[in-house]
């Protein structure tokens, strides 16, 4: 298919090259292709389940929440761990403990 200006519309390549003996025209109009192409975008889009789309986005993201809720509650729990080590060397640096008792 080749584009031609003047018809504003695609031909055929052989009838493009050779001519008439070899090929018809089989001119296609370039508003006619707009309009077919542009129909079955609107078409594919409508089609579109909008709902299951939604539903697959909430679980991706449900489970990217819990994920999210699980790593903070890990680094609590690792922050309250080094709070209590702190905690624990610092009355060893007082003297407060002795360091048998820092480390049981």
């Amino acid at each position: 298919m080749h584009y031609k200006a003047n018809s504003k519309g695609y031909i055929c390549g052989n009838y493009n090259k050779h001519g008439a003996k070899a090929c018809n025209s089989h001119l296609v109009r370039e508003a006619d292709l707009h309009s077919a192409i542009l129909q079955d975008l609107k078409t594919l889009v409508s089609s579109l389940n909008n709902d299951s789309i939604m539903r697959s986005l909430e679980a991706k993201l449900e489970k990217k929440k819990q994920e999210a809720q699980k790593q903070i509650k890990s680094l609590l729990k690792e922050i309250e761990l080094l709070k209590l080590k702190k905690k624990t060397l610092n009355l060893l640096v007082d003297g407060v403990i002795s360091k048998e008792e820092y480390d049981e």
